[in-house]
C-alpha cells in the first residue's frame, strides 16, 4: 500500500486578483518581463489556465470585445431584462453574474467587460426547453430496531422505541429524546436511509444535529451510553454539529476510516460511486484515524479537508472554503471553481435526471458560484449555459451537454 500526505492549497482570492491584474497588463501592453513570467507560470500550472491565456492573447480579440461593447444600447437592455424578470430572479442573477466572474474567460480581465457578458446574454437569450425536472423534497425512511419503516417528512407524528426512547418525527427532522428508558442495559440502534432527491435532518440523543444528504445512510443509537458517542455513515454524504461534551468524544466510522471530535462542525462525503471519502472541517477539531491501510492519524483544522483516495488508498489534506462545502445544509448549491463533471454530479443526486456529454471536454470546465438547491433545474442550466460556452439540452429527464 503506498501512503502519500501532502497539503494541497487552492487559488485564493488574493491570487484570483493578482491573475486578473496580470492579464489586464498584458492585454494593456504594459506587463513587465517579471510579471510576464508570473503569468505563463500559472498558465503553465493547469490546463485551463493555459487555454485562457492562449485564448486572450489572440491579436485583436480585446479590442474586438470592446468594439462590439460600444455598439450595445445598455439603458434600453437592461430595461429589456428587467422587463422579462422578477425581481428575485434578477437578483439572483445578479449575484450568480458576480460570483462566476471568478472564472468566466472575459470577466477575468475587465469589470466593463463582466457587464458586457450580462448585456450579450440579454441581447441573445438563452432558451432551454422548459422540462418537468422538480428539485428533491425533505423525506428519508427510519428503519427502527425491530426492522419497523416509518415515513418521515410526511407530517407530525411520535413514535416510541421499545427501550422507552420517544421519536418525534416532522416535516423536515426526526428527534430522539431518550426518557423513560425501559431497559438500561440494552442499546437499540436504528438507521435512516434518504433516497435519491431527498436530504432528511435528525437531532441525536445528546442533541447533536445532523443534515444528511441525498442518497445517504446512517445507523445510530437511540441514546448513548459508555465513554464515547459513535456513529456510523453507511454511505453518501452526512454533515455534524457534534454536541460539546469533552468526557465523552464523538466518533464517526465510515467506510474508510474514523473522525474523532469533542464538539464542532464537519462534513462527511463518502457515496460509493466516488473515488474519494472526503471529511471537512468548518469549525472545531478533529482527528482522522484508523483508515484504511494503516495510514497515520491526522489532526485537520477549519477549512481543511482529509481527502482519502479509495483506489489508490492514500491520502492528502487540502485547504477549501468549507462553508461552500456545507451549503447543501443551508439550502444551496455553492461551486468553488469545481469542474462541470463534478457539479452535474451533485445535480444528478438532487433531481431525477441522466446527464450525457456529446462533448467530454465539457466535462473539465470549472464554474464559481451558488444556486439555490429547490429552484427548478431549467434556471440552473440557464445560468450555466450564460456564463460560459456550453450549450445544454433537455430531453425528458435526460440532460445532453454539448
Amino acid at each position: 500500500m503506498f501512503y502519500e500526505y501532502r497539503t494541497i492549497e487552492k487559488m485564493s482570492y488574493k491570487e484570483r486578483i493578482r491573475i486578473r491584474q496580470l492579464l489586464s497588463k498584458m492585454l494593456e501592453n504594459s506587463i513587465t518581463a517579471e510579471e510576464n513570467i508570473e503569468l505563463h507560470n500559472w498558465a503553465e500550472a493547469k490546463p485551463s489556465n493555459q487555454n485562457l491565456l492562449d485564448k486572450l492573447s489572440v491579436e485583436g480579440a480585446y479590442d474586438n470585445w470592446l468594439n462590439e461593447l460600444e455598439q450595445v444600447n445598455v439603458p434600453l437592455a437592461w430595461e429589456q431584462f428587467e422587463k422579462n424578470n422578477s425581481q428575485n430572479y434578477r437578483h439572483r442573477f445578479r449575484q450568480k453574474m458576480m460570483n462566476y466572474a471568478a472564472i468566466a474567460i472575459i470577466a477575468l480581465f475587465s469589470g466593463s467587460l463582466a457587464y458586457y457578458l450580462v448585456v450579450n446574454g440579454i441581447k441573445q437569450p438563452v432558451v432551454i426547453a422548459k422540462s418537468d425536472i422538480k428539485p428533491g423534497v425533505k423525506q428519508a425512511e427510519l428503519i427502527l430496531s425491530n426492522g419497523q419503516v416509518i415515513e418521515l417528512g410526511r407530517g407530525n407524528e411520535k413514535i416510541k422505541e421499545i427501550d422507552g426512547t420517544y421519536i418525534e418525527n416532522n416535516a423536515e427532522s426526526v428527534v430522539y429524546n431518550p426518557e423513560e428508558i425501559d431497559n438500561e442495559e440494552e442499546v437499540l440502534m436504528n438507521e435512516i436511509k434518504v433516497k435519491h432527491g431527498q436530504e432528511f435532518q435528525l437531532v441525536l440523543a445528546d442533541g447533536t444535529q445532523v443534515w444528511i444528504n441525498s442518497m445517504s445512510a446512517i445507523r445510530f443509537p437511540v441514546r448513548f451510553t459508555g465513554k464515547t458517542r459513535e456513529v456510523e455513515v453507511l454511505e453518501g454524504e452526512v454533515c455534524f454539529k457534534a454536541a460539546h461534551d469533552s468526557e465523552h468524544p464523538f466518533i464517526v466510522h465510515t467506510p474508510a476510516h474514523c473522525v474523532k471530535v469533542l464538539g464542532t462542525t464537519f462534513n462527511i462525503s463518502c457515496y460509493k460511486e466516488d473515488a474519494y471519502v472526503q471529511t471537512t472541517l468548518l469549525e472545531g477539531k478533529v482527528q482522522v484515524n484508523k483508515c484504511i491501510g494503516n495510514l497515520p492519524d491526522v489532526d485537520i483544522t477549519p477549512n481543511q479537508q482529509y481527502v482519502f483516495d479509495k483506489n489508490n488508498i492514500r491520502a492528502e489534506v487540502v485547504n477549501v472554503n468549507a462553508s461552500s462545502v456545507i451549503a447543501w445544509t443551508k439550502g444551496y448549491f455553492e461551486f468553488d471553481d469545481e469542474n462541470l463533471e463534478q457539479i452535474f454530479k451533485k445535480l444528478q443526486r438532487w433531481y431525477d435526471i441522466d446527464v450525457f456529454y456529446i462533448n467530454n471536454d465539457r466535462r473539465h470546465e470549472s464554474f464559481t458560484g451558488n444556486l439555490t438547491r429547490f429552484e427548478n433545474i431549467d434556471k440552473i442550466l440557464e445560468m450555466i449555459e450564460e456564463v460560459s460556452n456550453v450549450k445544454i439540452e433537455t430531453d425528458g429527464k435526460i440532460i445532453k451537454i454539448n
